[in-house]
């Protein structure tokens, strides 16, 4: 779980600002829960059940700050084959150690190209792309230099792959001193 491995590197001199975000959450998070609550025509106590709820799921399942983005194309014929292969290997992905989530979208549109990419012909459009985040920047590298390798999606019918790696390790804290 990305909360609890989260726990092993966790700076104590910064609790005394994560109760102070917390509460301040909390304070604007559970009145608006009842409000919506009620608004839905339930009890007002649901919507206070499912704010804490949802506050208590995100500390332990959300806080994935690695992310890796695979544009590709398929190649005319084995798209069939490529998509099974896919439907294959992605949802073990999830059960992996320091991994979360996997997402595979098909027809994702490219950004609007600049003149000079136009003139090089960079980022022509891809159709397919493949996003996997995980709270741990070596399980999110390891698909990147294995299972998702560019020569393995190479061999299974893909071509213009383009992948990277981010990893989002900005807080309000991260910059202050502690």
């Amino acid at each position: 779980m990305p909360g609890l491995a989260m726990l092993r590197s966790y700076r104590p001199a910064l609790l005394g600002k994560d109760l102070v975000a917390g509460l301040v959450v909390t304070t604007l998070l559970v009145p608006q829960g009842m409000a919506y609550a009620e608004l839905a025509g339930l009890p007002a106590i649901t919507g206070l059940y499912t704010t804490i709820l949802a506050l208590i799921g995100y500390a332990l399942f959300g806080p994935q700050s690695d992310l890796i983005v695979i544009r590709f194309k398929l190649a005319p014929d084995p798209e069939s084959a490529t998509r099974a292969w896919l439907e294959d290997l992605l949802p073990g992905l999830t059960a992996r150690p320091g991994l979360g989530s996997v997402h595979l979208l098909k027809g994702a549109l490219a950004a609007a190209m600049t003149s000079e990419q136009r003139i090089r012909g960079a980022d022509s459009g891809v159709d397919w792309a493949l996003i996997a985040t995980g709270y741990e920047l070596e399980a999110v590298t390891a698909l990147q230099d294995a299972d998702l390798a560019a020569a393995k999606l190479h061999a299974h019918g893909m071509s213009i792959v383009s992948s990277a790696v981010y990893r989002s390790a900005y807080t309000l804290l991260a910059a202050e001193p502690v």
